[in-house]
């Protein structure tokens, strides 16, 4: 997946940087005309556009539509690249994850749920892997990798039984926060157990989120 955006957002950016600052009707028809864009009308200025879209002697300049939707098309597949992205849609999906998850396990076994859930991702996962033609990576694979994936995938079962049945106790408002300790936790872990450097904005950064879980859980 990564290495696709990457080579989206590279081409995305060559092509936008050269129509951008060349502005030439050659430029245009090598990397735009694989793109669908058709009807385009060279006007006597040495410029050109699209007849839906431009009239008169308008040239292809960086205001026009198709250098805005080629520099927006920049900007996403260079956001998508980003692991700040990743980690922002993450959140947005774990929000949905505890309101879907809350109203899923109001009348069912919490281990019946998480074992429904788990089959969902578990089918879909794999969907995206044979999708992207990753499976064939699982022959590379040293015993040390696949002992700590599974330990991780034996966690991640302890967390989603153990966050099911409080959400089936408690309400997600306050599940959630507390649940969202972890962030903490992980940072102390990786300090202590992988090297990872932990300053002071770090730390802070930690207090403050446990402060802030248990105002929101015990306020």
């Amino acid at each position: 997946m990564t290495k696709l955006h990457e080579r989206i957002a590279g081409r995305t950016r060559r092509i936008t940087a050269l129509l951008v600052l060349m502005g030439r009707r050659e430029l245009f028809k090598r990397h735009l005309l694989g793109f669908g864009w058709r009807g385009c009308t060279h006007h006597s200025t040495g410029g050109f556009g699209r007849e839906d879209d431009f009239s008169g002697d308008t040239e292809f300049a960086p205001g026009s539509r198709a250098a805005r939707i080629l520099i927006a098309m920049s900007w996403t597949t260079s956001w998508t690249s980003s692991w700040i992205g990743w980690a922002l849609l993450s959140a947005v999906f774990a929000a949905a994850t505890a309101l879907l998850a809350k109203v899923g396990v109001a009348h069912v076994d919490s281990n019946l749920a998480t074992a429904l859930r788990t089959s969902v991702v578990v089918v879909f996962a794999w969907g995206i892997v044979l999708a992207l033609g990753s499976h064939g990576e699982i022959r590379a694979l040293d015993r040390r990798t696949i002992l700590f994936l599974t330990l991780s995938g034996l966690a991640t079962g302890l967390s989603w039984l153990c966050y099911f049945r409080a959400l089936q106790l408690g309400p997600a408002s306050r599940v959630a926060p507390l649940d969202k300790l972890s962030v903490p936790l992980v940072m102390v872990f990786a300090w202590l157990l992988l090297g990872e450097k932990l300053n002071a904005a770090a730390a802070i950064g930690g207090l403050m989120i446990t402060a802030g879980a248990m105002v929101m859980v015990f306020g």
